[in-house]
Formats: C-alpha cells, sequence, structure tokens
C-alpha cells in the first residue's frame, strides 16, 4: 500500500485533513487507490471493499462451548431489580472451557439480536442471546485480522478495547498501538481484514493528539472507549482523565482525533461509549458512557452516564475542528461492592420498539481466575425524567 501512503501523505502536506480524487487517482495499484479513497471520504464503500476485497469468501466463525450462570444484581437482595434510573433484566456470569474466551473488552449489538464482543487478546466474539430471559445461549469466536488477513497474535498488536457498529462496518479500537480499524464481518465474517480509519500513520496521529491536548496517556490507557454515529462521525474516548475529566474526540472518520471535549466530571476512569441518534432534535445524539474507578473501596465504582452531543452551527469548521460540544449529563446509575460488580468495560445500547433504551455492560476478567466475565442487562425507559448535572463541555469547545 505504499502508494496510498504516499498519496495521503502528500494531501496533508498540502494542508487539507484528507485528499483529492485527483491525488488518489497517483496511486500506484488498485488497492492503493481503494485505500486512498477511504482515507480522504470515510467511504464506506472503499473500507468495504479494502476489508473484504473480490475473491474473498465469507468465513464462519467457530463454534465455543459457552456455560451462562443467572447472577442477581445485589447480592444480598436477589429480588431487587432497580438501580438509579435503570430497570434490572437480567444478570449472567459467562465460563468457557475455551482458553481463547476472556478478557471482554468492547460490546456491540447487531441487528439479528446478537451480541458481538472484542476481546484484549485480539479475537471477535459472537454471542447468541435467548430473547425471552436474554440468557446468552451460544458463542463463536475469531481471530482479528490486520490488512493483509493475517490473525492479530501480539499483545501490542491485539490489544483491542473498543468497539462500534455503524452500518455494514464494526470498528474496533486499540491500546498500544493505537489506532481504529474497520471490518466488514456483514461481507466476508471472520475473514474480514482490519483497515486503517485513521489512515496509515494512525498512531502518530493519536500521539501527535495526546501531546497537542495535554494527554498524558500510558500505553495501556488510551483509546479505550469508541462509538461512531449514524452521520459518520468517530468518537474516541481516552481512559486517561485530563483535570478531573475524560477526553473525548468527535470528528468526522478518517480526520485526525482532536480531543477538544471533555466528558463526565468527576465520574471515574472512562472505559466505555455508545451513541443514539436522538429522534427528538435533529443532529443532536444519546451519548452513553461507562466509567470504571480503581482501588475503590467506598462509593460507585461503575458509572453509567448519558450527555447530549450537540453539533455547532458550523460542524467541522474552516480547519475541521470538533463540530460538537457536550451539553447536559445525568447520572443513570452506579454500582458499589454491595451489587454483583466486576471490572465492567464493555457497553452497547440499543433502542427498542417501545422507545426504551437497553443497555448491556460486560466485563473483562483478564484471565484471571480471581476475575468473572459478568454481563448485565438493564433498561432506561422512555418516560424516565432526566436529572441533569450540568454541562459538561470544555471552555470554547
Amino acid at each position: 500500500m505504499r502508494g496510498g501512503k504516499s498519496v495521503a501523505l502528500i494531501g496533508r502536506s498540502l494542508g487539507v485533513p484528507g485528499v483529492s480524487r485527483r491525488l488518489c487517482a497517483m496511486s500506484v495499484s488498485a488497492v492503493a487507490f481503494l485505500y486512498c479513497q477511504a482515507e480522504a471520504w470515510g467511504d464506506e464503500t472503499s473500507y468495504r471493499d479494502l476489508s473484504c476485497p473480490m475473491g474473498q469468501a465469507f468465513l464462519e466463525p467457530r463454534p465455543i462451548e459457552l456455560q451462562a450462570e443467572k447472577i442477581p444484581l445485589m447480592r444480598g437482595d436477589p429480588s431487587r431489580d432497580q438501580l438509579g434510573a435503570l430497570r434490572f433484566l437480567g444478570g449472567f456470569s459467562l465460563t468457557s472451557p475455551d482458553p481463547r474466551f476472556g478478557g471482554l473488552s468492547g460490546l456491540e449489538t447487531l441487528e439479528d439480536g446478537q451480541l458481538l464482543a472484542v476481546t484484549d487478546e485480539g479475537n471477535f466474539v459472537w454471542i447468541d442471546l435467548d430473547p425471552a430471559s436474554l440468557a446468552p445461549k451460544a458463542a463463536r469466536l475469531a481471530p482479528l485480522r490486520d490488512e493483509r488477513g493475517e490473525a492479530l497474535l501480539a499483545k501490542s498488536e491485539a490489544d483491542a478495547e473498543g468497539l462500534a457498529r455503524a452500518r455494514a462496518l464494526v470498528f474496533v479500537s486499540f491500546e498500544r498501538r493505537h489506532r481504529v480499524l474497520a471490518f466488514d464481518i456483514e461481507r466476508c465474517g471472520a475473514a474480514a481484514r482490519g483497515v486503517s480509519v485513521l489512515g496509515p500513520d494512525a498512531e502518530e496521529r493519536v500521539r501527535e493528539a495526546f501531546v497537542r491536548d495535554a494527554i498524558p496517556a500510558e500505553p495501556n490507557s488510551g483509546l479505550e472507549a469508541l462509538a461512531v454515529t449514524d452521520q459518520g462521525d468517530l468518537l474516541l474516548g481516552v481512559e486517561t482523565r485530563r483535570e478531573g475529566k475524560s477526553p473525548l474526540s468527535a470528528r468526522p472518520l478518517s480526520f485526525p482525533p482532536s480531543f477538544e471535549l471533555d466528558l463526565a466530571p468527576g465520574a471515574p476512569e472512562l472505559v466505555g461509549l455508545d451513541v443514539l441518534t436522538d429522534d427528538a432534535e435533529a443532529g443532536t445524539a444519546r451519548l452513553f458512557s461507562l466509567h470504571r474507578g480503581r482501588g475503590r473501596i467506598l462509593g460507585d465504582i461503575i458509572v453509567l452516564e448519558e450527555s447530549r452531543l450537540e453539533p455547532l452551527p458550523e460542524k467541522g469548521g474552516p480547519a475541521g475542528g470538533t463540530g460538537f460540544r457536550v451539553g447536559d449529563r445525568r447520572r443513570l446509575a452506579g454500582m458499589d461492592l454491595r451489587t454483583s460488580i466486576d471490572n465492567f468495560e464493555g457497553l452497547a445500547v440499543e433502542r427498542r420498539p417501545d422507545g426504551a433504551v437497553r443497555i448491556y455492560i460486560v466485563s473483562d476478567d483478564n484471565f484471571s481466575p480471581s476475575q468473572r466475565t459478568l454481563l448485565m442487562v438493564f433498561e432506561l425507559r422512555a418516560d424516565t425524567k432526566p436529572e441533569t448535572a450540568g454541562s459538561a463541555s470544555r471552555p470554547g469547545g
């Protein structure tokens, strides 16, 4: 893909965030041309053609054995089903004899009622739910692949953290080697290749953003949370806090990240994101965030919040800057040591036909015998009154 990378660098040297179709045409190969188009325009077709190239057959992920044990919300009060603004629908402890199962760090819903997860050892996990009880009943697993179709094996390459779905693509964010890859699992299944959304120099772009935006991120506390809006805006959240707040980038796909926004002041570290379009107000999104505090004995260890993501009048601005502000926020629920709790990292939300929002959270057991993989399901009713906690945007953001 050398030709595509060279053209992309030419475009940035001219001071534009993307590159023109004429410059893309200078790519030395068909693959390089597609890569260039994908970076220049955030074009879904180009991403799909790179992730699932012509002639690549659909590959089914391999089934694995899965056990699901039902667990209560409150260990001392098994009948309790209310947590803050949320109604508890079910909780499950998941185990498998397959040594690859575990480390679930990102979560997303699929249109067919399945859940999709990523592990921080570099695997996709499909989880089938019983539609009545919501209990996981089957699972399949496949490795994440690079742009050549090779499985990601090294921890530095495979440390997947965030997961999002938009249209026909799923997106995965990584720590250690900070980047976001797009996968067309709809057409290629387990054979889908990872296509860099932020360009071939993604790591450099992210490092530059961390330095510019004063984020002291360590390799293992970087691009932890990920979401994509219906309009194709990439939301990247960082685990490392800045002045007690969680840095957030909200920019079009393929644009370099810019962490100009702040999320959830006073909440613990950000570990999960998901977003829904706000049907009541055009251009506004409902941003859900999952926060996890380390080493806490008193108070909430896990926090769920909802914030309004509001478009600015001139989205992107003349230099392609952040086109949003973070408006009012509300705390939906908090979990302390009285609840069935573990190292929750993955968050997925979906709107139900009755207008309610279903919320899934999953924990990362770190492949440790002292931790568990827990899946908890909640409901936020459409008529739940918002209790705002003020505005969460940075001055000038």
